[in-house]
């Protein structure tokens, strides 16, 4: 872990709408006017919707992390990262996942940097474990990308119990058929699956790693919790928010081109969505967690925001 507390700080040291035209004839025929009305979805409707757009799958799967959740924040003034710091774990706790304690290995890496892009180029000379099991695609796409705000998750496949993959050791036993011996294993790969189920997958995709990145010029005029709220959602699933639409009622819009303000904190939609999320067991597939997120969401519908 220092090695890499030493890579992100070597990483970090790179670096009028025009007027209305008034209409001034009138309307021949009052009657013949036509008004179109779109039609009105029903919360559910709405919900699995936003569901959809706020989602990205990993091998059919939704992912979240299985282990306790270890946040680690740099920079921002020391005062700053602790009430970041504490911010995702209440949101962590809050959303059904466990907080590590202080002295857990992180998992969770928020990074506040002049320059999103070239931090992530030099973390991934420096630390390119630090992307594993992304597609080439994916990776280029971050990489090249010159978004203010980047988020990406190492994502590992755990069997239903979370137990994660080891290694056959090589061995000898016998055989109950002619009594000779053979070798069992070679050390590959090897997951332990307790059941098959023709339900549910007998596997889990875990977010083991996440990093957020959030350039400094675009958290002028953010809430310090506003910040710290949008790290805990992006790092806490796995999201595309350039997917989402205008109006969508997240605080994964938050920095993403041509958004206002944005919420001043999470919404009942994100809150009702990382429950939903960390609700159960985590070998479901993306439809069923899908499912299950949807009816949170449509139930938090015309709730207050929480603090």
């Amino acid at each position: 872990m220092r090695a890499l507390v030493h890579g992100i700080g070597a990483a970090m040291a790179l670096l009028m709408a025009s007027p209305a035209i008034a209409q001034d004839h009138a309307d021949p025929d009052p009657q013949s006017t036509i008004v179109v009305r779109g039609k009105t979805l029903s919360p559910r409707e709405q919900a699995r919707k936003l569901v959809g757009r706020m989602s990205a799958p990993v091998q059919g799967q939704l992912a979240r992390f299985g282990d306790e959740v270890c946040p680690y924040v740099v920079g921002f003034t020391e005062a700053y990262a602790a009430k970041v710091d504490a911010r995702i774990r209440k949101i962590a706790a809050e959303a059904g996942a466990e907080p590590g304690g202080s002295d857990c290995r992180p998992n969770l890496v928020v990074v506040v940097v002049d320059n999103g892009r070239d931090f992530t180029r030099e973390l991934y000379r420096l630390y390119p474990g630090q992307f594993f099991g992304m597609e080439p695609s994916d990776r280029k796409r971050l990489l090249d990308s010159q978004a203010t705000a980047r988020s990406w998750t190492v994502t590992g496949i755990h069997n239903e119990d979370g137990r994660a993959v080891g290694s056959s050791a090589s061995r000898e036993s016998e055989t109950s058929m002619n009594q000779s011996r053979i070798s069992i294993g070679n050390g590959t790969p090897v997951l332990v699956i307790p059941q098959a189920s023709i339900i549910n997958p007998s596997t889990q995709q875990q977010i083991e790693l996440a990093y957020v990145v959030i350039e400094t010029r675009a958290t002028l005029g953010k809430r310090l919790m506003q910040v710290a709220d949008y790290a805990a959602m992006r790092g806490m699933m796995r999201t595309r928010p350039e997917k989402l639409a205008a109006d969508d009622d997240t605080i994964l819009r938050l920095f993403e081109p041509g958004a206002t303000d944005g919420p001043a904190t999470l919404t009942p939609s994100d809150r009702a969505y990382l429950s939903g999320l960390y609700y159960g067991r985590g070998n479901r597939s993306a439809a069923s967690q899908m499912g299950q997120i949807t009816k949170t969401v449509a139930k938090s519908a015309g709730e207050p925001a929480k603090p």
